[in-house]
């Protein structure tokens, strides 16, 4: 903005920051793109917004964050604008992600029911087995372990158990950001299994 005098009138001269166009990722093979925009939309940096410098850089932050929550090694992510027509921008940003941590254990507390074998089993995340290096189940991912949990709620109920109920959840991360331990907490079922 710039303030200028014509005679006895104040000129006032505004640009308008550019709208944000598009927003679009390379390099993100374990992070899927709309988790990424998810992070970015938090922080007010969405196509259709306004582009703000300031913005960008808490974006950015936000970006790397999501992105080295899963990472054993150094992760970043490099966002470019190119100006497009009618005051827009194209953000491209490459995503480096790093190594993926993986997981080392699975906790379930609480469970007197089934056996925690049986239970593992049924979920896509595992612990370290022979072939975990080739399926990666063995690599944290907050979207399997939701759909794990529900997995885990369905097992319960459908074996009569309706009370029952996962009180929470930790992921927790080795110092050396090599491990990573899942521990699910769930309520002691008092309840009798309906005979089938």
């Amino acid at each position: 903005m710039s303030l200028e005098r014509q005679g006895d009138v104040l000129v006032v001269k505004v640009v308008e920051r550019p709208a944000i166009a598009e927003i679009n990722f390379t390099g993100n093979k374990d992070i899927e793109t709309k988790e990424l925009k998810k992070s970015l939309k938090d922080v007010g940096f969405a196509e259709g917004q306004a582009s703000i410098a300031r913005c960008s850089t808490r974006s950015n932050r936000n970006c790397n964050a999501s992105i080295s929550a899963r990472a054993s090694t150094p992760s970043r992510s490099r966002p470019r604008s190119r100006r497009l027509e009618r005051n827009r921008v194209s953000i491209a940003i490459d995503v480096s992600e790093g190594k993926v941590a993986r997981i080392k254990r699975i906790n379930l507390v609480g469970n007197h029911a089934f056996k925690d074998d049986e239970l593992l089993d049924t979920f896509q995340l595992t612990g370290p087995r022979m072939f975990s290096f080739f399926s990666s189940s063995d690599q944290y991912s907050s979207r399997k372990l939701s759909a794990d949990l529900e997995t885990l709620r369905s097992y319960y109920q459908d074996r009569g158990y309706i009370n029952f109920n996962i009180d929470s959840t930790q992921v927790a991360i080795s110092p050396d950001k090599k491990d990573i331990y899942i521990t699910i907490n769930i309520t002691r079922v008092t309840c009798t299994p309906s005979r089938k």
